[in-house]
């Protein structure tokens, strides 16, 4: 117990100010996060939901005991191929105020809250028609084309095929994909986080504004 307590208090990073965590808004930590999915991956976006994460980080030194802390998920770095149609579908779903609120009860009882976006941009009206809520969506500043494919990371959460579980909707697809799926294993989204600590800090943390509420 010593020796992980020890550990624990390993520095792992600097913050130049506190990285804060809200489920139902669009977070720092949550953008951190989607940030390090999409630059390990390389891929064009990333969409991350918030069950995966706890807390916020401190402002100043973060140690690995404040990853810990912030981020327990055991899900794995995901990537695949979507079309600019299927990215649609799945971020109007993910930025649903109404299923932001509903409890997740795969999340350990945490609310589903609100999907965490890299590399995309948007305006989201959620008094619009059910697929007509987004406009001026952006994948890195060009406008999303729906026939196009897109690269977009998440994790294994977002990005599996498996849409119904006990007759709940479990993550943001509904729609058939194929085998492209890449998974990353043993690697987990605290590793993800730890490592953009590691190598980007000091850490600003990412200013709101990735999606915009009409």
């Amino acid at each position: 117990q010593a020796l992980v307590g020890e550990k624990l208090q390993e520095p792992v990073g600097e913050t130049q100010a506190a990285v804060n965590f809200d489920p139902l808004g669009e977070s720092a930590l949550g953008s951190l996060l989607a940030d390090g999915l999409r630059e390990r991956t390389g891929a064009d976006a990333a969409m991350v939901q918030p069950t995966s994460l706890l807390a916020g980080l401190p402002a100043g030194v973060v140690t690995l005991g404040d990853v810990y802390a912030a981020c327990m998920s055991p899900g794995n770095p995901t990537v695949r191929d979507l079309t600019g149609a299927q990215l649609l579908e799945m971020l109007e779903l993910g930025l649903d105020p109404d299923r932001a609120k509903e409890t997740a009860s795969w999340g350990r009882g945490r609310a589903n809250g609100r999907v965490a976006v890299s590399g995309l941009s948007a305006v989201y009206d959620a008094s619009a028609a059910a697929g007509k809520r987004l406009s001026d969506v952006r994948v890195a500043g060009e406008t999303l084309d729906p026939a196009c494919t897109y690269r977009v990371a998440g994790s294994d959460a977002e990005m599996t095929d498996l849409a119904w579980r006990d007759a709940e909707r479990r993550n943001l697809l509904s729609f058939e994909l194929g085998d492209d799926v890449e998974y990353e294993v043993p690697t987990t989204l605290r590793d993800v986080l730890e490592q953009t600590l590691r190598q980007h800090s000091p850490i600003t943390p990412p200013l709101p504004g990735r999606i915009v509420f009409a």
